[in-house]
């Protein structure tokens, strides 16, 4: 089988780096990798499992499948296949297979999958995300090394399944033939699911199909008002069922975020607010210079938000203190010096009364920045804690729990 050319571009290119180059000799070691026995991982929707001796290189992965050091996914998983587990599937860059166990059967699978060029196909997507990460580290060079990915590899389209219900088994069918550009499909591991409402309406009755429709799917679209309990998008009259399919597909599944662990959300704030703080302490010069060097039409504009001269710490978002309260005490304290050495020498005492009162003012002034700073640092991070905080769900642990959510998995 022949190299594909971006392998034999980005290897001409790494190779006509100069010695000690550090994007040269990153992206050899990518190459490295890429070019090896595929590397490849075995994993449930819960745990890693190791994988037999099928005369691959063993990496370690866990669903999702994220593990950049993968070139191939090996998903055990005898159950149906569900529409979050098919996005994430077809999204790459990895190749995922299904397989229902670690069998013989399922090493055939898996040895005919990469003899048929997927493995080259999943490589090349590796290579060309690897070459867009390089790019972002090493800017100097970022024009070449995109020119060598060229465009971005979308993930392969998929169409989207829909199942359709309703008492009316005629008119089913009849709106099965009408959708374009989706998969009409029976079973209830869909993309939407479409209920299809009698002319009565729904009734109480009908509540507990749609409920259990909207739970497997995620997302419910209803032709009639929905009975009290069930959450989906109405059809509203006049509005296109194509136009309310599209706008339902491009948003996320559900309406609840997943439930996360008070002492993980805690954690989490922790390292955001540290995160936050650190940003705001940063320096902007580097922007105002990105902004008048890199950037030719928005430059004239950060440039003006960031200033010529730079913003120190804390940044202009936080409060600057207090201001009457040093002016007041300054105007005090050089008053009371002044008039105290007034009877000595009448220049000595305004020199002395200015000097005092310029600097108990500006004392004052920076005790009142620092302690408006930490009230709103206070502010901030009980505004962080307070936005979430609710139970954990009783799974097996955090991690399978997160991973069953985002695959669709019911129990």
């Amino acid at each position: 089988m022949d190299t594909p050319k971006l392998f034999v571009d980005a290897a001409d290119w790494a190779h006509a780096r100069d010695f000690g180059c550090p994007v040269g000799i990153g992206l050899r070691r990518v190459l490295s990798e890429l070019t090896g026995d595929p590397r490849v991982g075995a994993c449930t929707l819960t745990v890693s499992v190791p994988l037999p001796d099928w005369g691959y290189r063993e990496v370690a992965v866990a669903w999702p499948g994220l593990n950049q050091g993968a070139d191939v996914v090996v998903l055990v998983h005898s159950g149906p296949v569900t529409a979050l587990m098919r996005s994430r599937i077809c999204a790459g860059p990895a190749l995922v297979i299904v397989v229902p166990d670690l069998g013989e059967q399922s090493r055939q699978l898996v040895a005919t999958r990469l003899a048929g060029g997927d493995l080259l196909v999943a490589r090349g997507r590796i290579l060309v995300g690897q070459l867009h990460s390089l790019a972002l580290k090493h800017p100097e060079v970022a024009q070449q090394l995109r020119a060598i990915a060229g465009p971005a590899l979308a993930p392969p389209e998929r169409l989207a399944q829909v199942a359709i219900i309703g008492p009316d088994a005629a008119a089913c069918g009849h709106l099965s033939a009408e959708l374009e550009g989706v998969e009409v499909v029976d079973g209830a591991e869909v993309d939407v699911v479409i209920a299809l409402a009698p002319s009565r309406g729904w009734v109480a009755s009908d509540a507990p199909t749609l409920v259990d429709a909207a739970r497997r799917a995620g997302r419910l679209i209803s032709t009639a008002p929905l009975p009290p309990g069930v959450s989906g998008r109405v059809v509203h009259p006049g509005a296109e069922l194509a136009e309310v399919l599209g706008q339902v597909l491009s948003h996320p599944r559900g309406d609840q975020l997943p439930i996360p662990r008070p002492g993980a959300w805690y954690q989490a704030a922790e390292r955001l607010h540290r995160r936050r703080i650190s940003l705001l302490d940063a320096r902007l010069v580097e922007l105002r210079t990105l902004a008048t060097t890199d950037f030719s039409g928005a430059a004239s504009g950060l440039a003006e938000l960031v200033g010529e001269q730079g913003v120190d710490s804390p940044g202009t978002e936080l409060p600057s203190g207090p201001i009457m309260s040093p002016l007041l005490l300054a105007a005090l304290t050089g008053t009371a010096s002044a008039r105290a050495l007034w009877p000595i020498n009448e220049v000595i005492a305004v020199l002395v009364g200015a000097a005092l009162a310029a600097t108990v003012g500006w004392m004052r002034w920076i005790r009142g920045r620092r302690e408006a700073r930490l009230k709103w640092l206070d502010h901030e991070i009980v505004r962080i804690r307070s936005s979430g905080g609710v139970s954990w769900g009783e799974r097996d642990g955090p991690s399978a729990w997160l991973r069953r959510e985002l695959a669709g998995v019911q129990d």
